[in-house]
């Protein structure tokens, strides 16, 4: 089987590199684009980082994001995300139109989608499908606040799986994604022989978030805020996941021979000594790799504004094109900021920082 993940790491990081090499702050056409098409849901999960305060009309429309998709080079990989995309009414349209142009990957809770949503992801080719386990059953119900979320999750991957199979297709891949916390760190490696019984591609176990300033709003206008110059300490519950645990539901997930791929986030942190620092609060810029992210990715937030990484505007996709705002100013600028820090503080603990000690492959 082609490592698609490999692949796709290998790829991104040296298309950022070329350019991330010159210190004008210029970068090649977006190869990655995240649209968050919404920033409601139907679920009130604990874990949750993103902001809920978008209303209906202030999101951005179906003619707006088609518009967007229109300016994306046809080689562009296309991630739409949420809150849960599928709260919209229009994301069957909206996923038909992207699919008739790029390679798209899908994030979702999986409790909003229906029979003849599946049909279109393996009829139109979606490449990557993702939505979460955070444990088993009533463990993966408690931490999303909904009862039956777990099952949910479950028969619309198997749903997915039967639609494929049917049809002989390869495609949607299926990622699960595994946020580590307190309540599911005994049932990790259940969680993997989930994931292998039910004939998914990858799991993907990540730490949470340290900043705030990550992927969700508010944005801030000023380069130089506290909160990308300052160190984050993440959230309370870091504190309560006992490692020695942790440890031994990642030793049996390592050992494990199976066809499901494992990945993490940040990339490469598995391992005692990325764990114990990043849970100790430890961490420091020198424990990373030079980050080339912005001159590869690009997020769209649903009222338009056009953010690398760190939630630093760089413009509006509402007031300028997407060309427009990739090569201006302020994301010139952005990057120039960190290609001669290499990483901000507020980076620290971002999903796509790569760990310069680890097992772990790396993730879409």
């Amino acid at each position: 089987m082609i490592n698609y993940s490999d692949w796709h790491k290998r790829l991104v990081r040296i298309y950022g590199q070329i350019p991330g090499f010159f210190s004008s702050g210029y970068a090649l056409p977006p190869l990655v684009v995240q649209i968050e098409v919404t920033h409601r849901c139907n679920l009130n999960c604990s874990t949750c980082y993103q902001m809920k305060g978008v209303k209906i009309e202030e999101e951005l429309n179906l003619e707006e994001i088609r518009g967007i998709i229109d300016q994306l080079p046809r080689a562009a990989f296309l991630t739409l995300t949420g809150g849960e995309p599928f709260i919209r009414e229009d994301m069957p349209e909206i996923i038909n139109y992207a699919l008739s142009r790029n390679r798209c990957n899908i994030l979702t809770n999986g409790t909003l989608i229906g029979e003849d949503t599946i049909r279109m992801f393996v009829e139109k080719g979606l490449f990557l499908f993702g939505t979460s386990l955070d444990g088993i059953g009533s463990i993966h119900d408690k931490i999303r606040n909904g009862k039956g979320t777990y099952e949910k999750a479950v028969e619309v991957i198997r749903s997915i799986q039967k639609h494929k199979e049917s049809k002989r297709g390869k495609y949607p891949l299926i990622n699960i994604n595994t946020l580590i916390m307190p309540q599911n760190i005994e049932c990790l490696y259940e969680i993997l022989l989930v994931a292998e019984k039910m004939e998914v591609d990858y799991l993907t176990i990540m730490f949470p978030k340290l900043s705030d300033a990550q992927y969700t709003p508010p944005f801030y206008d000023d380069l130089n805020h506290e909160k990308f110059l300052s160190f984050p300490r993440g959230p309370e519950f870091l504190d309560a996941i006992d490692q020695s645990i942790l440890n031994k539901q990642l030793r049996l997930i390592k050992s494990h021979q199976g066809s499901v791929t494992i990945r993490s986030y940040p990339y490469g942190i598995l391992e005692p000594e990325g764990m114990q620092k990043y849970l100790k609060r430890q961490l420091k810029l020198q424990d990373f790799y030079p980050c080339y992210v912005p001159w590869s990715t690009v997020c769209i937030s649903p009222r338009g504004d056009v953010y690398p990484c760190l939630a630093y505007r760089v413009g509006t996709i509402r007031e300028n094109t997407l060309k427009a705002v990739w090569n201006g100013q302020c994301f010139r600028e952005y990057r120039k900021k960190l290609r001669k820090m290499s990483l901000m503080p507020g980076c620290l603990g971002c999903c796509y920082s790569k760990f310069k000690k680890g097992w772990s492959q790396l993730i879409f």
